[in-house]
C-alpha cells in the first residue's frame, strides 16, 4: 500500500515508495492491483495518479478493480 504525498508514513516516504515500485515494474517483477471499492482510505493515491507517476497501462479490468503494469514492457 502506498500513501499519497503528505499523508505517508514517516518510514515509507511517498517518493521512495514510488521509486521502489517503478524499479520493480520496469524489471517486470511487479504489477499494480488497484481496487475500486476501497473508498474509506482517503490517503491512497488514485489510479490515475499512479498511472501517470509510474507510466502504467491497464492489463485487466474486473468488476472490483484493475491490474496495471509498466508501459515500458
Amino acid at each position: 500500500m502506498i500513501a499519497a504525498p503528505g499523508k505517508e508514513h514517516p518510514r515509507r516516504p511517498y517518493n521512495k515508495t514510488l521509486t521502489e515500485m517503478r524499479e520493480g515494474l520496469a524489471q517486470g517483477k511487479a504489477v499494480v492491483a488497484y481496487f475500486d471499492e476501497v473508498t474509506w482510505r482517503f490517503y491512497l493515491p488514485t489510479q490515475q495518479e499512479l498511472t501517470e507517476e509510474l507510466n502504467l497501462k491497464q492489463v485487466v479490468q474486473t468488476t472490483d478493480g484493475t491490474l496495471l503494469r509498466s508501459n515500458m514492457n
